[in-house]
């Protein structure tokens, strides 16, 4: 594999997990608003999912 093709993979990645991190807030905040409460309380699967991002990012700068 060549660093173009590390390159493409990791932007994959990184997509998916900003396309899941929004899907989750939202989902969050959804049931906030249906419970019609003021506060959104994030999910633990939407803060692994941030947690996850950070550490893709870190990694990618490190393999780049």
């Amino acid at each position: 594999m060549d660093r173009a093709d590390i390159i493409r993979e990791i932007d994959k990645v990184h997509e998916a997990l900003i396309w899941a991190i929004v899907r989750e807030e939202r989902n969050s905040e959804a049931n906030a608003a249906q419970h019609c409460s003021g506060k959104v309380l994030y999910s633990p699967l939407c803060v692994k999912l941030h947690e996850a991002k950070s550490a893709m990012t870190k990694l990618a700068g490190e393999l780049l």
